[in-house]
């Protein structure tokens, strides 16, 4: 990432209006995770009770870098 777009901002006193955006967009990012799980049938899966990781990973991850992620 550039510098040049923080210098400009902290020089004309805009700084504290780019942190204020940010965390205007954390609830924007959690309900796009909560569409998005209830999208892909996560929370249908979930309603019936606890689910094991290797249950998780069978149904969601076609690869082993998903298993892997989904892991981490």
């Amino acid at each position: 990432m550039s510098i040049k777009p923080f210098l400009k901002l902290f020089k004309n006193d805009q700084l504290s209006t780019l942190t204020c955006t940010s965390a205007l967009f954390k609830n924007f990012y959690k309900l796009s995770y909560l569409a998005a799980a209830k999208n892909s049938g996560l929370f249908d899966l979930l309603s019936h009770g606890p689910v094991s990781g290797q249950e998780l990973a069978g149904t969601y991850c076609r690869d082993p870098k998903g298993r892997e992620a989904l892991e981490a």
